[in-house]
């Protein structure tokens, strides 16, 4: 990452800079382009030493570009079911169908070279399989989800695709725009 500094504006008045060896010598120059490295990035940390420490370890991992983030992609796919465990006349003991709405999320600590966790379209490429087993199905008919509600779907999802995603912190479904569930893992 490269940072525009202005040594004179904000770093001449702490002592600290003026001891040989802290800061790069490129980096003395007003307008002075540099490399932040892990070694700069400890430097850094000792400006801020009245500073909680808790606060100077997140900066300097921020600055290695080793922060944790949640990222998530969605998926939409149309299925049928029916809830085969339900009291007897239940509305979703009949056959009926829903607009699914798949969150898949991944936790972890961003990549410093890449920026990113996992690239969203890897993501997309490791969901499609199970997208094709669920769009346009009777989702009692999959092997797992032969009781198929929101929980048991999250769940079952959840087993395919950690394997897979190593990441994965979360599944997210929708069966309608106000009623789903999440499923964390055990």
């Amino acid at each position: 990452m490269a940072v525009r500094c202005f040594y004179e504006d904000y770093f001449n008045r702490n002592n600290l800079i003026q001891a040989e060896g802290f800061w790069p010598s490129a980096i003395k120059q007003p307008g002075a382009e540099v490399n932040i490295g892990e070694g700069l990035a400890w430097r850094f940390g000792a400006l801020l030493l009245n500073s909680p420490p808790a606060f100077i370890a997140s900066a300097i991992a921020i600055f290695r570009g080793q922060y944790t983030v949640e990222i998530f992609k969605e998926f939409t796919f149309e299925s049928a079911h029916l809830l085969p465990n339900v009291p007897e006349g239940h509305k979703c003991g009949r056959l009926h169908g829903h607009s699914f709405r798949v969150g898949i999320h991944l936790a972890g600590k961003v990549d410093p070279h890449t920026g990113w966790i996992r690239d969203f379209s890897e993501i997309k490429a490791i969901f499609k399989p199970l997208y094709e087993r669920l769009d346009h199905h009777y989702l009692n008919d999959i092997p797992g989800l032969e009781n198929p509600t929101s929980e048991n779907l999250a769940k079952w999802i959840w087993e395919e695709l950690k394997p897979l995603l190593p990441e994965l912190s979360a599944v997210r479904i929708h069966e309608t725009c106000t009623s789903g569930c999440e499923y964390r893992g055990d």
